[in-house]
């Protein structure tokens, strides 16, 4: 009863998602994916269509100092 307790955080959590954007070079409306943290989530989400992919990542792509990947790309790392 007299015992130590202790708190846990809560652990980050990336989530990657999906969102549609214009694409910077041709002004065309393409998909783009990454893994998110949840302050990133919700800046795209402010501001695009961002829904979940389905998959938990490891780290946040834009923390990272990655570019979200349009989909059908890959990250090199990713190979």
């Amino acid at each position: 009863m007299g015992g130590m307790t202790t708190t846990r955080q809560p652990q980050p959590q990336f989530v990657r998602i999906k969102w549609e954007a214009p694409n910077e070079d041709t002004g065309e409306a393409v998909t783009f994916e990454a893994s998110l943290c949840l302050p990133h989530r919700r800046e795209i989400a402010l501001n695009n269509s961002a829904r979940a992919a389905g998959q938990f990542g490891d780290s946040c792509d834009l923390c990272r100092g990655r570019q979200p990947m349009m989909v059908g790309e890959r990250h090199l790392s990713d190979e």
